[in-house]
């Protein structure tokens, strides 16, 4: 885990570089939602003690993030490196697992991602278009109102998920987890390729979709809740 004061500095209060493509803006978005996302369900799901998160404001809406430099820093650089996967489109899902005392899966927050911006770079990120790097694509405006209300919307729902769900047992830990159809440009250390059999849910498992996030021709997200069985 990195060392140093993590510091959340969101899309809408941070200057962009000129230079910088509607692409990489957009992309920066989605993991910025990420990031604060992982720190709500962290709060609301009362994994550490509410005093050791701070309050803060993100895609208009207000919400908490912790105040553990390490536990901050782990989850900023999990979510950057995530961002190779969601530029060439190869990004599936992110999971958000507890798991109990004995390392089992009790509990997990998915965030199933669909970007429909072409990138230029590998395959579209609709599955199609160009694969040469070279080869850029008109981008669409982004509906960057559309956007931020949507993602601002689901960080209101995931701060209610207690609603849906049992209290974690006592000792609980997390991991957070990508899936994705390719993990080219990503560093060997940090992704390994299987299947994520060991972070499966018990049997029966009980799930429900929390919130979509749908911008025209920009992303098509999805949330989903999911409890498995308590042994």
């Amino acid at each position: 885990k990195g060392q140093g004061i993590y510091k959340l500095s969101y899309l809408q209060d941070r200057p962009m570089p000129a230079e910088i493509t509607p692409h990489a803006a957009f992309v920066a978005c989605v993991l910025e939602f990420l990031e604060v996302a992982v720190h709500t369900v962290l709060f609301t799901r009362g994994l550490y003690l509410k005093e050791a998160f701070e309050r803060c404001r993100a895609f208009n809406t207000f919400t908490r993030r912790s105040r553990h430099p390490e536990l901050n820093s782990y989850i900023s650089s999990t979510v950057s490196r995530l961002r190779p996967l969601l530029e060439s489109g190869h990004l599936r899902e992110v999971a958000l697992v507890f798991l109990d005392s004995k390392s089992r899966p009790v509990e997990r927050v998915t965030f199933n991602t669909q970007l429909l911006l072409q990138t230029g770079a590998g395959p579209g990120l609709d599955g199609a278009g160009p694969s040469h790097p070279q080869q850029q694509q008109p981008l669409p405006c982004i509906d960057v109102a559309s956007l931020e209300a949507g993602l601002g919307s689901a960080l209101l729902k995931l701060q209610f998920i207690d609603s849906l769900l049992k209290p974690l047992p006592q000792g609980c830990t997390f991991e957070l987890v990508a899936y994705s159809t390719s993990r080219a440009g990503v560093d060997r250390q940090y992704f390994a390729e299987e299947s994520g059999g060991g972070l499966e849910l018990r049997q029966p498992v009980a799930g429900q979709p929390l919130k979509t996030v749908c911008v025209p021709g920009c992303i098509n997200m999805q949330i989903l809740v999911e409890e498995g069985a308590r042994v």
